[in-house]
């Protein structure tokens, strides 16, 4: 197992493949603070259960709307 599954972090690829988007996306989310996130060493990393829960608030505003 490695250090990114034990602590659950993933990375701009993944995320992107996750939410079936594009890298850029991912990165235009987080510059304008719709995607939670952390850096590690200067690069962006995604907690996968803060991402998953973001992914339900987001299909329940549209939901909502």
């Amino acid at each position: 197992m490695t250090v990114a599954e034990r602590t659950q972090l993933m990375t701009v690829p993944d995320v992107a493949e996750r939410c079936n988007i594009s890298a850029v996306t991912v990165r235009r989310l987080v510059r304008n603070g719709a995607l939670p996130y952390i850096r590690v060493g200067g690069q962006l990393r995604f907690d996968r259960d803060q991402l998953e829960q973001w992914l339900v608030e987001q299909r329940q505003r549209r939901a909502a709307q």
